[in-house]
């Protein structure tokens, strides 16, 4: 899928765990190079193999496919990633379906039913079980909420079907549907409930995926592993949701890198989604396609609201660092090349060191 491939797998290999062995792909292993060591990490004994599989341009996922043929496919969601060498989302959505056409005889297609370009797809697949808010899907998410202080790291509640209530250690909407795809697998290994329960709650945020933590006063949200036009926007809302309006909001944003012709538009939709998620205090944009975003909110925001940096250097990083106050929240989010992280680093140098030996 465009979002949500490797923190799925981790929810799968959890969830599989509470009574299987096996082998996840370790981090965003997910390419040509990255699947062969997945596989070859695999070890004698073990009675199950998480691949993740990506692409950055067509025709890499069936050489991926060709060589996993999986018993269990999923595609997660379809965005607009990589999208500058597809040219459209029925690209990208043909790519990504690639996947499921090597599917073993009597294998299972696990697929979102959020996005209609997948249908045609799925129809000469006999075993498909589809996930989402959708009426239609076949695993509904049909309520979800944050946890202010729930037990045990539980951050996030979510239910399906209407019928039982599962836990994350995650935030975010978007994980919850990412959670319904690793409870369909549990199922499809014959796996309870209650089982799959408990393995959902293992799972952490993995670095710069939405990962939260208290740097020098500062509630950071650190989402700077990576950026679409879909995550981001599902970023901000999410950040909008946790942090409250009695303290001032900033949103980080760098540039959504690999999107062509569709990168003044998706920058301004960014813009749009911090306007309609209200309670934002302040935007810093980094790089050139993000003064799309700045130059859409500079039409509603006097512009003492916005900061805008062309590239982040090691200055720019403190000097972005600097901007924030002790309470404030922040949320840090854009693409793998930007290296927003600069922005966090900066941030530690202002804690103290503690005493000497």
């Amino acid at each position: 899928g465009s979002n949500g491939k490797t923190t799925t797998g981790r929810l799968i290999d959890a969830v599989l765990r509470s009574r299987f062995r096996g082998t996840v792909s370790a981090r965003s292993f997910n390419n040509d190079i990255g699947v062969p060591l997945t596989i070859l990490a695999a070890r004698p004994g073990d009675q199950y193999l998480v691949c993740e599989v990506g692409t950055n341009s067509p025709g890499e996922i069936e050489t991926l496919a060709r060589i996993i043929e999986p018993d269990i496919a999923i595609i997660t969601m379809i965005g607009r990633a990589h999208i500058e060498h597809f040219g459209s989302t029925a690209a990208i959505a043909r790519e990504k379906a690639t996947l499921l056409s090597y599917i073993r005889p009597g294998g299972t297609a696990i697929v979102t039913a959020e996005n209609d370009l997948l249908r045609e797809f799925i129809k000469p697949i006999p075993n498909v079980l589809t996930f989402g808010r959708t009426r239609d899907a076949d695993l509904r998410l049909t309520a979800f909420e944050h946890i202010a202080d729930g037990d045990g790291g539980e951050l996030s509640r979510f239910t399906i079907n209407e019928r039982r209530p599962f836990s994350l250690a995650l935030y975010g909407e978007h994980n919850a549907l990412n959670a319904l795809a690793a409870v369909a697998v549990g199922h499809r290994f014959g796996l309870d409930d209650d089982e799959i329960a408990r393995g959902l709650r293992d799972v952490v945020p993995s670095d710069m995926r939405l990962q939260r933590e208290t740097i020098a006063g500062v509630d950071v949200f650190n989402d700077a592993y990576n950026a679409s036009p879909e995550s981001t926007v599902a970023a901000i809302r999410t950040f909008a949701a946790l942090t409250g309006a009695s303290r001032r909001r900033i949103v980080v944003v760098g540039d959504m890198l690999e999107l062509g012709d569709a990168a003044p538009g998706a920058h301004r939709e960014v813009a749009q989604a911090i306007l309609e998620a209200e309670g934002i205090d302040a935007v810093v944009t980094v790089g050139a396609a993000a003064l799309y975003t700045a130059d859409e909110l500079s039409q509603h925001w006097p512009q003492g609201r916005i900061s805008m940096f062309q590239r982040l250097r090691d200055d720019e990083a403190r000097r972005i660092a600097t901007m924030f106050e002790d309470g404030d929240a922040v949320l840090i989010k854009g693409s793998r090349g930007m290296r927003l992280e600069q922005i966090i680093v900066a941030l530690r140098e202002r804690v103290p060191s503690g005493p000497g030996v």
